[in-house]
């Protein structure tokens, strides 16, 4: 529909702009101006269906780039967010959509259509005298309305061209290198040429977007956009070894500071309390501007992380970022709700709750991701877990995050089930566990045959079987002591 639409403006903006070249010459040729359309009123009725097709264009396409810009740019980042996060094999079919192709034909529908709109003002703004006053300054009016909404499209699509697409660890470790990478979306001419920087700071999940008094450092914080070898209308900036140096902010409301880097170690709550505080990068396009329109700032933050100082907080952290997976998760299987409601997760003044079967299959796959083993949990294995995180007696259907890190498991001192199940992660993540419990089945049928073999030959020796057909691989000596 978007394609319909941009070649009737292109086609009314020829005609358009042919009608001032004709009148223009007509007035050239007769000083004393005299036009047919005076008679038989072409001209207005053209400029009338001008203006009509403009209004019906902007019906159509203010209620489709408000679609556009939101539910369906928020299916198409979460695609590509599951894409990254490796949640690709666990999605629903989804049908094929191409939401970029989109996005640029809606921009070259408001690029045609401002054409227009400015070719007919033109025209309106001319002295002919085969126009009526008043209808002139009617259709004035209306031209000039027409173009305020045109340019409050143009605006607001341009404004939520940035995407991320690599976005940062779910965990940042201060002074720890990371990569992040954005890209400026096709916006037909709106942006044929995209010769802009990119400006990345790193704000709290809850001040993001907001002015607020920030001593936050992150260094290597700029990039200039630059068109791809392979496609020059796609536009990317990257951005190697960012680093965190200092997390810093000041509350709005007492304007007392908080960070972890000069907390004690042994101020355990606070510092978990802190850490609790999730953060985002917010990447900013300044100063673009199209036609007439007042400069645009062009803006997106990237996925929340959580920021530590030190390797005593990663497994806290790593609980945290656990937790934040759990929506992505739901929204690969098709419940996106909990993603797009997902800041109901990170108040954990909220004991929000998860059915043990998906918690489950969230463990699951993150053992797997973080050991890369060649198999996974058996199902006892899964029932001690289970029996582990709730304890022996009757286990209830959810799970939280509090159950999660920070309740003390029954008859194990100060340890959460999260430190108690991340460090095992890590201990199997080793060389020699890994090994074993890679090959756990192999190991188990050799020895299964090694017992199988020493048991058959004492038979033999002691006279109590004359026959035997061996199973294992040692038949010719079993034959020899028949």
């Amino acid at each position: 529909m978007s394609v319909l639409w941009s070649v009737a403006l292109s086609s009314a903006t020829k005609n358009c702009k042919a009608a001032v070249t004709a009148h223009q010459d007509f007035f050239h040729a007769n000083q004393e101006w005299s036009c047919n359309c005076n008679q038989d009123g072409s001209l207005t009725r053209c400029v009338d269906e001008w203006l009509q097709l403009l209004v019906s264009c902007l019906q159509y396409a203010e209620p489709e780039l408000d679609k556009l810009l939101t539910t369906e740019m928020s299916a198409w980042k979460l695609q590509l967010l599951l894409e990254q996060m490796g949640y690709a094999d666990q999605q629903d079919d989804i049908p094929a959509y191409s939401f970029e192709d989109a996005y640029n034909d809606m921009a070259e529908v408001s690029a045609n259509a401002l054409e227009l709109a400015t070719a007919v003002q033109a025209l309106l703004q001319r002295e002919l005298p085969c126009m009526n006053c008043d209808w002139k300054t009617e259709a004035l009016n209306k031209c000039q309305h027409i173009l305020q909404r045109i340019d409050g499209q143009i605006k607001k699509q341009l404004s939520k061209a940035l995407v991320v697409m690599e976005q940062p660890p779910n965990i940042i470790r201060q002074g720890k290198n990371f990569n992040t990478s954005v890209r400026l979306l096709s916006c037909g001419p709106l942006l044929e040429s995209a010769n802009y920087m990119v400006a990345v700071r790193v704000d709290s999940f809850e001040n993001a977007g907001k002015i607020c008094n920030s001593e936050n450092k992150l260094e290597n914080n700029t990039a200039q956009l630059a068109a791809e070898k392979n496609n020059s209308k796609e536009f990317n900036a990257r951005f190697s070894k960012m680093k965190i140096t200092t997390i810093k902010e000041r509350s709005k409301k007492n304007d007392k500071q908080y960070g972890i880097e000069n907390r004690s170690k042994t101020d355990e709550a606070e510092v978990k309390k802190i850490l609790k505080k999730p953060f985002v990068l917010q990447y900013v396009v300044n100063g673009v501007l199209y036609g007439g329109i007042e400069s645009i700032k062009i803006q997106t933050i990237s996925e929340l992380f959580f920021y530590i100082t030190h390797g005593s907080q990663k497994s806290f952290a790593t609980a945290l970022a656990f937790w934040k997976s759990i929506p992505l998760l739901e929204a690969a299987h098709g419940d996106t709700k909990a993603y797009y409601t997902s800041s109901t997760y990170f108040d954990f003044n909220i004991d929000f709750h998860v059915s043990w079967p998906f918690f489950e299959n969230a463990l699951c796959i993150f053992f797997t991701k973080t050991v890369g083993p060649k198999k996974g949990f058996h199902p006892d294995q899964l029932q001690n877990i289970k029996n582990k995180l709730f304890g022996q007696k009757s286990a209830p259907e959810n799970a939280s995050f509090s159950i999660l890190a920070e309740q003390n498991l029954l008859n194990a001192g100060r340890t959460t089930f999260w430190e108690w199940f991340y460090e095992a992660v890590l201990l199997i993540k080793t060389d020699p566990i890994l090994n074993i419990w890679n090959n756990e089945d192999h190991l188990k049928e050799e020895i299964k045959q090694k017992e199988v073999y020493q048991r058959h030959v004492k038979e033999l020796k002691s006279g109590m079987k004359e026959k035997y057909e061996c199973i294992h691989k040692k038949k010719l000596q079993c034959d020899r002591q028949t």
